[in-house]
């Protein structure tokens, strides 16, 4: 490749850059002064109104935007979208920020809710019409007095929309009347393209089935909804209030306590859907308390005959109250602040049942409880809480979710704290395995860390899942680590977005340097001219090495070591490091892992979970995770990872691995 073809290379990337800056710059601003002009905010970090706006639910995690859009009109959300989609700028979508993984927010521009606040209530339909940026708190409030309630999430400040995306439970009602997915009777929704589309049961059922329980991120931006409202069963008291009991054990046989209440739900809770029980454990070495908070939706008068004879078993409660309150008082009661006070990584288990085995594991002294970390264990009772079961929402037969939860202040303990509650549930999914009373995760505790996220989310509904997007999303611009890729994903060229952009100035020095001191190791039969740096979906390569990085643990766990092993390069240069030396060579490699892993047994189960990624350029990256090998007779491995990664061909293959 000789200098007179590399400084035509370069005055072409110039040229091409300069157009492509103008262009989307000229295209940004008009998004901009729209958006404004219709009562919108266009805000970035100089701005006020910005960290308020930036700031997540989640203290443990924290992303500050390049620029946050809040349109105030469905035609400022469809023009954001065509505009943004058309020069495939990457956005993420914002509503109540509750996303447990963030995946709301990210580093470029954000798409926010905020200020379509949009409510209307109608008691003659029964039916409640809301705006993205409505939060539960909203709704609640317009209801009281009312005697009706609807299926919204426990914390207030939960946005609508999300909330119903994933499924939404409410652990207060849904026995009753059902989820939040189960009751909307329709959305709107705004595709990548700009288009704006509805999904009811008559028209575009497909992406109907799949709002409902397909989770917030995916298909499209919903920006209204309407969902059913419900009349509370009693009738006696004021102003729409229901018994709500306040049941809690202090340093109590808590074993005895959790058995009891199992085999009351058994004998009484599974056949009166009015009875509904939101349960804590905090299990803490001598401290122990059991807090349960139950909803009755029957006449008052009828708590004793319904729940006397097992409060009066032993261990009897320390404190038992009961209270008439409104949907909004409880939402105070049990809701928690915005943001949390401090860190938290909360997690789900979708279970049929509760074991001993799983008592057991619920019921362990946690060592690493401590005033610096707090652990909890929530016991949400569901049985029959699915109502509609031909929705995308896929556990229409568990009876609870097992979620449990740690909170810390310090960010130095994030690690720690994260790897103490990842290992506590895999003890739980392992102690359910025998009995397969563990049947997957909620998607609303959307875990970063999860294995096997697409089966534990979305179960047999998968497949059908991909479908529908491949048709309403087919360039998967709608994209986050653990949303639902397309079948076949029509490609664009990427262009330059706010966060890629170089100045002239650098550009220059780039062309000038860079490739010129390039052209002498380059040759035409070498691999490809890498070009300019600036071309980079740093969105899309992430999301990209997560999915490789799942398909190789769901490779290893299916028993295929070549499988598993074609994620790294096939190369003699190929380097493998772990505490016995470094070995070279892709065939090395594959030879040693089948040696060290003849057979099913000694592969185990392999669960992963990334820490962190890193792009150190379009062409490469830097991953650091963890890993756990659970086999038989207690048998099991562990330890960390780095991987060093390389675009070739331009697939995303492991150069290096370090593992210890």
């Amino acid at each position: 490749m000789n200098n007179s073809y590399i400084r035509l290379y370069i005055t072409f990337i110039f040229l091409s850059v300069y157009f492509v800056i103008n262009t989307q710059s000229d295209s940004l601003s008009t998004l901009e002064s729209t958006i404004i002009a219709h009562g919108g905010q266009v805000l970035r970090i100089t701005d006020p109104q910005y960290k308020a706006a930036a700031t997540l639910h989640n203290r443990a995690i924290q992303i500050w935007p390049d620029l946050i859009l809040r349109p105030a009109t469905y035609d400022d959300v469809s023009l954001a979208l065509s505009t943004l989609s058309s020069l495939q700028i990457p956005i993420r979508i914002m509503g109540g920020r509750h996303s447990y993984g963030g995946y709301c927010s990210h580093q470029g521009i954000v798409l926010d809710s905020a200020l379509l606040k949009g409510l209307k209530i109608d008691l003659a339909t029964e039916t409640v019409i809301m705006q993205a940026g409505v939060i539960w708190d909203d709704v609640y409030r317009a209801l009281n007095g009312s005697e009706y309630v609807v299926l919204g999430g426990l914390c207030p400040t939960v946005g609508v929309v999300g909330f119903a995306l994933g499924g939404g439970y409410n652990a207060m009602y849904s026995r009753s009347f059902g989820l939040a997915s189960d009751n909307v009777l329709n959305f709107t929704v705004v595709l990548y393209n700009g288009s704006v589309v509805t999904a009811s049961s008559k028209t575009n059922s497909d992406l109907y089935w799949a709002l409902r329980g397909g989770g917030g991120g995916n298909f499209g931006y919903v920006v209204e909804m309407t969902q059913k409202i419900h009349r509370i069963n009693e009738t006696k008291l004021p102003n729409g209030q229901f018994s709500f009991l306040n049941i809690t054990w202090v340093n109590a046989d808590t074993r005895t306590a959790l058995t009891n209440w199992l085999t009351f739900l058994k004998e009484v809770g599974d056949t009166d859907t009015r009875i509904s029980f939101n349960v804590i454990v905090i299990v803490n070495g001598g401290s122990d308390v059991l807090m349960m908070y139950c909803s009755f939706n029957g006449p008052h008068v009828e708590i004793d005959s319904v729940f006397g004879l097992w409060l009066s078993q032993n261990p009897k409660p320390t404190f038992f109250n009961v209270f008439n309150y409104t949907q909004s008082d409880i939402s105070r009661e049990l809701g928690i602040p915005f943001p949390v006070v401090n860190r938290e990584h909360v997690l789900s288990a979708m279970a049929i049942n509760i074991t001993d085995a799983m008592l057991d594991v619920i019921l362990e002294f946690q060592p690493n409880s401590t005033a610096e970390i707090g652990s909890w264990t929530e016991l949400i009772y569901l049985n029959n809480a699915n109502k509609d079961k031909d929705t995308a929402y896929a556990f229409p037969d568990i009876s609870f979710d097992i979620a449990p939860g740690v909170s810390w202040k310090n960010p130095d303990t994030d690690p720690y704290a994260i790897e103490m509650s990842e290992k506590f549930l895999q003890k739980l999914i392992d102690a359910a395995a025998p009995t397969k009373s563990i049947v997957g995760a909620y998607l609303n505790y959307i875990d970063p860390y999860l294995p096997n996220w697409q089966t534990m989310y979305y179960r047999n509904h998968w497949d059908r899942l991909r479908e529908i997007q491949t048709k309403w999303d087919p360039t998967w611009y709608f994209r986050f680590p653990q949303g639902i890729p397309p079948y076949k994903q029509q490609s664009n060229a990427y262009k330059l977005t706010n966060k890629n952009m170089v100045t002239i100035g650098s550009l220059i020095m780039f062309c000038e340097t860079r490739l010129l001191m390039i052209a002498e190791v380059y040759s035409e039969e070498s691999e490809p001219f890498p070009g300019l740096f600036i071309f980079m979906d740093p969105d899309k390569d992430i999301e990209e090495i997560t999915m490789i990085m799942n398909d190789q643990v769901a490779a290893w766990n299916r028993g295929d070591i070549d499988e598993f092993m074609n994620v790294y390069w096939k190369s003699d240069s190929l380097a493998f490091i772990n505490k016995n030396g470094i070995k070279y060579g892709w065939k090395t490699v594959l030879d040693d892992y089948k040696q060290r892993y003849p057979n099913k047994d000694m592969m185990g189960k392999l669960i992963s979970g990334i820490l962190k990624i890193e792009l150190q350029s379009p062409v490469s990256a830097f991953l650091v995770g963890k890993w756990d090998l659970k086999r038989k007779e207690n048998n099991d491995v562990g330890g960390y990872f780095t991987l060093l990664w390389k675009k070739i061909d331009g697939k995303w293959l492991i150069t290096t691995d370090h593992t210890s």
